[in-house]
């Protein structure tokens, strides 16, 4: 290994970047949760499932923040995409029918820690009331919250990426 070589790797071990904040999700008086209702599972494994995959979503967003930073967020609000519809078929099924008037929305207040100072703290309501209509649908559509995921996505892009790393 020659010389230069060895600086760049004593650059990359010396000089990390150290990412990967941490997100704590609170779920505050779901049971008042405009729409997190189950087509065809156990009401509370529904939930739990997708309460799960939300707070998935929200641990991959904290990745990109600096490791020192954690990412609090009490969900107030949630309206899954779609409607859950009993079908008047044969085996009496519900379905969720998903349509442009049942988008997707959530509200939570945040709050960006980093150490043990406040640096950032607000209230977030969003809607996609364009969410059948986006490029690349189809690729998390399919998931259990992927509308709801993608939204959320969209806003973090937009609003912590350049607040919490100082640009």
């Amino acid at each position: 290994m020659n010389t230069r070589n060895l600086f760049f790797v004593g650059l990359i071990v010396v000089c990390p970047i150290a990412l990967a904040g941490q997100a704590k999700v609170t779920w505050e008086s779901p049971e008042k949760y405009a729409d997190v209702r189950a087509a065809e599972e156990h009401r509370q494994r529904f939930q739990q499932r997708v309460f799960q995959q939300l707070e998935q979503e929200f641990q991959k967003l904290a990745d990109t923040l600096p490791q020192s930073q954690t990412w609090q967020i009490t969900v107030t609000n949630l309206d899954l995409a779609g409607e859950v519809r009993h079908q008047m078929l044969r085996n009496g099924r519900s379905v969720r029918v998903v349509k442009d008037l049942y988008y997707p929305s959530i509200s939570f207040c945040y709050q960006l820690i980093d150490g043990n100072q406040i640096i950032q703290e607000k209230t977030v309501k969003l809607r996609d009331l364009g969410f059948l209509h986006r490029a690349g649908r189809q690729q998390y559509s399919r998931q259990l919250v992927g509308d709801e995921a993608q939204m959320i996505r969209n806003w973090f892009a937009k609003n912590m990426k350049h607040s919490s790393n100082g640009y």
